[in-house]
């Protein structure tokens, strides 16, 4: 019997693409559906796009809210949600109509908790670059398999949308208030709490990529909540799994060139100046060396040697970001 799936979609001010993902989702091959739109306060004609769909699918539940945020919009959807198995889709991108079936089939052929597929960015340029993969095209994890993968993001990445979930691993779970990043506050815990994860290599998920996404915009407070959001996760695990010391060197090295990188670009100077980020470069001088051919492992040529121009002159990596 195929079971239940309650898939989540928050929705703000997308008009331009609403459609687009909704009809990805309601021409599933998986028909066993429930699809929560969860309207958050939205200032333009989504949440009327919304309402028309439910006209047209009785599958459809459509929720109005106040705007509180992509977390927030989730844990309101995940309190209606009545199926076995949890997946969420982002209101801006849309999916292949069989993800969700194989997304499924796998968790079912391999007694999983959790099943992941591939997915691909798209730019506005039109330029698509795929997401991480394994070698092989089915791959069983661990949860302590899956958590090393996630912290260095080699394989798997920090991203809710392109998976499915067993509904029982959300209890005591909620996404953070008012935080973006909140995808690396909460997968981690999800992962903790799986006995076995699913990958397929299947390509499955558009990750539309735009100007004015919350990730098109870097502010202060994308900025102070990845700082919390990694380390906050990162010191927790590093307590509890001892083991996982080396993988949460390795992204807290990646996170304090990332930081650097968000302040610049955001223009703000002052705090790269701080003590605070005077600190994390030290820090960074210090592991780098340490960890250097494992980072370059894990990424492409160039932005490799970024980090070696970052370990040898914070002046010399900025004036490159400006010449970029």
């Amino acid at each position: 019997m195929n079971e239940l799936i309650s898939i989540i979609v928050p929705v703000y001010n997308v008009e331009q693409y609403i459609s687009k993902c909704i009809d990805s989702i309601i021409n599933q091959t998986y028909k066993n559906i429930e699809i929560i739109l969860v309207d958050d306060g939205s200032s333009d004609r989504s949440g009327c796009i919304c309402d028309e769909y439910k006209e047209k699918d009785n599958r459809i539940i459509v929720i109005h809210k106040e705007n509180g945020g992509m977390s927030d919009a989730r844990n309101v959807g995940l309190k209606v949600a009545s199926g076995k198995y949890i997946g969420f889709v982002d209101s801006d991108d849309y999916i292949e109509y069989d993800m969700f079936e194989k997304l499924y089939n796998n968790i079912i052929q391999y007694n999983a908790n959790i099943s992941m597929c591939s997915f691909i960015h798209e730019f506005p340029s039109g330029e698509k670059k795929e997401g991480k993969i394994f070698d092989k095209q089915i791959t069983i994890l661990t949860p302590m398999e899956a958590l090393k993968n996630l912290i260095v993001e080699k394989n798997l990445s920090n991203h809710l949308w392109n998976k499915l979930y067993e509904r029982k691993l959300f209890e005591d779970i909620i996404f953070p208030f008012g935080k973006k990043m909140e995808d690396v506050s909460t997968l981690y815990k999800l992962f903790e709490k799986a006995n076995t994860l699913v990958y397929d290599n299947s390509i499955e998920y558009h990750y539309i990529q735009r100007g004015n996404s919350i990730m098109g915009k870097i502010d202060l407070k994308l900025i102070n909540d990845t700082e919390e959001s990694v380390f906050e996760k990162n010191s927790y695990l590093k307590n509890k799994y001892p083991d996982l010391e080396d993988y949460i060197n390795i992204e807290n090295i990646k996170t304090y060139k990332l930081l650097h990188y968000y302040a610049k670009i955001g223009n703000y100077n002052s705090l790269i100046e701080s003590d605070k980020y005077e600190e994390f470069y030290k820090i960074y001088k210090e592991l780098y060396p340490k960890y250097r051919k494992d980072i370059k492992k894990l990424l492409d040529r160039k932005v490799a040697l970024s980090y070696d121009l970052f370990y040898f002159s914070k002046k010399l990596y900025f004036l490159y970001l400006k010449l970029k």
